[in-house]
């Protein structure tokens, strides 16, 4: 029972990630903006973006506490199990990621009722929660790379030791803490961004660079995983420059 549920969390891990990176994210990219296949799309990129961190946030809780996830409902001393440990560096990098990724796939998909709210003169204490959940989660990475700098310099390795893997990373994170700021900023002082469909491209791009990345960490071979997972972060990057000049001359044709 134990094995079997476990293997359909990660099953559904594994399924939504090429579900959203291969299927919804070039069916919503190629179809025409505001359609109704554009629309669907999307929406079906973000909640396999959902199933994504949710599933990654079970699996690092079991792996954390040592608890089957079957138990979560059926023990009910779960939560008092395992927490004598220290808490595994890797573990908050990970859920660190994942937050990044769900801020950025639900923030981006959320443009469209922030300018409606917006033009009504409110906001949603949802956005509120995800800007800040992407900041905490932006600094907690930061400190555990942090910490395992210290780590390999205790065990007399070069910090160096710290792989392309953790820049790529990096680089992502400050890039959402930008964002959140941004998001915050936006919010409290109720200044709309100048172009809402830019931020939404935008963070929807930095979703699929992430997921795609992702894979990459999972399944390009060694030793070169770092150049893998910066291959899709520069070639979405590419690719936004090339739409947000498209769509500026497209509004200002003069």
């Amino acid at each position: 029972m134990e094995y079997q549920l476990t293997s359909a969390v990660l099953a559904a891990h594994v399924g939504a990630g090429l579900i959203g990176a291969f299927v919804a994210f070039p069916a919503a990219f190629f179809a025409r903006k505001g359609s109704p296949l554009h629309k669907s799309a999307g929406r079906a990129f973000v909640l396999a973006f959902v199933v994504i961190c949710l599933t990654s946030y079970a699996l690092d809780f079991q792996e954390l506490t040592g608890v089957d996830i079957y138990r979560w409902w059926a023990d009910p001393n779960m939560f008092r199990l395992g927490f004598d440990m220290p808490i595994d560096i890797k573990l908050v990098q990970t859920a660190a990621i994942t937050t990044f990724a769900l801020y950025l796939a639900v923030s981006g998909w959320r443009m469209w009722a922030r300018r409606r709210r917006h033009a009504a003169g409110r906001s949603a204490p949802l956005d509120v929660v995800l800007a800040m959940a992407a900041l905490f989660a932006v600094g907690a990475f930061v400190i555990a790379t942090w910490k395992s700098a210290d780590w390999f310099s205790a065990e007399g390795q070069s910090v160096s030791a710290l792989s392309t893997e953790h820049l790529v990373i990096l680089a992502l994170g400050l890039v959402v803490a930008g964002e959140a700021f941004l998001d915050l900023r936006s919010i409290l002082t109720r200044r709309a961004p100048r172009y809402w469909w830019f931020v939404h491209m935008r963070r929807m791009l930095l979703a699929e660079a992430g997921l795609l990345a992702a894979i990459a960490l999972r399944c390009w071979p060694a030793p070169d995983v770092g150049l893998g997972m910066a291959l899709p972060v520069a070639a979405f990057v590419l690719i936004g420059l090339v739409m947000t000049v498209r769509g500026l001359r497209a509004a200002y044709p003069n």
